[in-house]
């Protein structure tokens, strides 16, 4: 096993078969593909690895929470397709893409659906998640007209958080999430939460 890390032009030979297998979803820097479907944006994200050896992460970004708060679906490959040396690289990549193909939800050769990503976060939220992840969650429900599950989520984010306070402090990130916990749940009463999340996602953006 080589120790040191993949260099940045071995990184970018390795990254090339997976962007060539991808043609139609962006190439993002450093190395990571990416399709957007509306306020929802699928990642595949490549990280080089201390030990020669790179790892694939792949997740759902949702517009409009904070930082943090707003990456839903995280997910790795098996073990036997999770981290790929060098030596291995060009005999393994063809299994690591079936990997993906397999492996990872949605499903990256199907169209790119929020109703879908908001029914796997769902999903998932309801096997336990914490407040941060929550957020994402109420967000999608939003998008997707389901008003009074967003409440639900909001309050569900919102318990917690203070849960999490009860063992210490708040943190400057989780005072973040909880506002916004609370003003979109404010927003969603009123009537305005698509345009309450139109404005946070102007502002992360910006």
């Amino acid at each position: 096993m080589s120790m040191k890390p993949l260099t940045k032009n071995e990184l970018r030979e390795y990254f090339q078969v997976y962007r060539d297998a991808f043609p139609e979803w962006e190439a993002d820097v450093p190395y990571s593909l990416s399709r957007t479907c509306g306020p929802i944006t699928q990642v595949i994200g490549f990280q080089n690895l201390s030990y020669g050896a790179y790892r694939l992460m792949c997740g759902v970004e949702v517009s409009g929470p904070p930082d943090g708060g707003s990456f839903v679906l995280p997910q790795m490959l098996d073990v036997k397709h999770r981290n790929i040396e060098r030596r291995q690289h060009l005999t393994k990549w063809p299994k690591v893409l079936r990997a993906i193909e397999e492996q990872i939800v949605p499903d990256v050769r199907m169209p790119l659906e929020i109703v879908e990503v908001f029914q796997l976060a769902e999903e998932e939220a309801e096997r336990g998640a914490n407040g941060r992840y929550l957020n994402g969650v109420a967000a999608l429900s939003v998008y997707v007209g389901q008003y009074d599950r967003a409440i639900e989520w909001c309050n569900q984010a919102e318990a917690s958080f203070s849960e999490f306070e009860k063992a210490i402090p708040c943190p400057e990130w989780m005072l973040i999430q909880r506002d916004f916990t609370n003003r979109l749940r404010e927003a969603i009463k009123n009537g305005t939460g698509l345009e309450f999340l139109a404005i946070t996602s102007d502002q992360r953006q910006s």
